[in-house]
C-alpha cells in the first residue's frame, strides 16, 4: 500500500522522525506518541485484512437468521472484507484513509474482525497487533517505498487508487500476499543506513 500512497508513507515517517528522531528505531513505548502510524496500521489492516473470508464457526444449534435456516453443525464463514468494505460503516470504503480513525467518533477498528468473533478470538491478536506496527514503523523509519512502472500502469487499469477492484493486485481474494510487482525501496539516508547496519 505504501507504493500506491506515498504521501501516506512521508506522514508517518514525519510523525516518526519527530517522536523517536533518526538515531534509532521505533520501539513499542513510542507507539501511543504516534496516533497517525496507529491509525495507518488501522487501515492497512482494513483494506487488506489478512484473513478476509475469516475463520470458520459451526452452528452450535439449528437456528434461524433473517429468514435462512441454519442446521446445527453447519460452517459459518464471516466475510471480514465485506464488513471492512461497507460503505454504512466506513465512509468511501475503497479509499486509503488513516484520517478516518482520528476522527473526534473514528471509524470502527478493523481488528476487532481480523482476528476472529467470540470465544474462539485469535489468541495471538497482540502479538501479531503489536509485531505488525513495530515492523511498519521500522520500514517506514527506514526505507521509501515508490511504485514501480509495472504496478502504476496495473493501477491505472483497474481504474486509479480508489478502484474497488484493487483486490485484484493479491493472491486470493482481498488479503493474502500481493502479487508480483516491481517496488522501489531505498534507503531514506546515511542515518538510517547506519541504523540498520549496527542494528542487523
Amino acid at each position: 500500500m505504501m507504493a500506491l500512497y506515498p504521501e501516506v508513507a512521508q506522514r508517518a515517517q514525519a510523525e516518526i522522525d519527530t517522536v523517536v528522531g533518526r538515531g534509532r528505531l521505533p520501539g513499542f513505548t513510542d507507539r501511543e506518541s504516534m496516533p497517525y502510524m496507529e491509525a495507518l496500521l488501522q487501515e492497512l489492516m482494513r483494506v487488506s485484512p489478512p484473513t478476509p473470508l475469516g475463520f470458520p464457526h459451526a452452528a452450535t444449534e439449528d437456528i434461524e437468521f433473517r429468514g435462512y435456516r441454519i442446521p446445527k453443525g453447519a460452517s459459518i464463514n464471516p466475510n471480514v472484507w465485506a464488513i471492512l468494505h461497507d460503505p454504512k460503516h466506513y465512509a468511501s470504503p475503497h479509499t486509503f484513509t488513516p484520517d478516518r480513525y482520528l476522527k473526534s467518533v473514528p471509524d470502527p477498528d478493523p481488528r476487532r474482525f481480523n482476528f476472529g468473533f467470540g470465544r474462539r478470538v485469535c489468541p495471538g491478536l497482540h502479538v501479531a497487533n503489536d509485531t505488525a506496527w513495530v515492523m511498519c514503523a521500522a520500514v517506514l523509519a527506514s526505507f521509501d517505498i515508490h511504485a514501480g512502472s509495472e504496478l502504476s500502469r496495473r493501477v491505472r487499469e483497474l481504474g486509479g487508487r480508489e478502484s474497488p477492484r484493487l483486490y485484484e493486485l493479491y493472491e486470493g481474494f482481498g488479503g493474502g500476499l500481493p502479487l508480483a510487482f516491481e517496488y522501489n525501496i531505498t534507503i531514506r539516508d546515511k542515518a538510517a543506513a547506519e541504523l540498520l547496519e549496527s542494528s542487523a
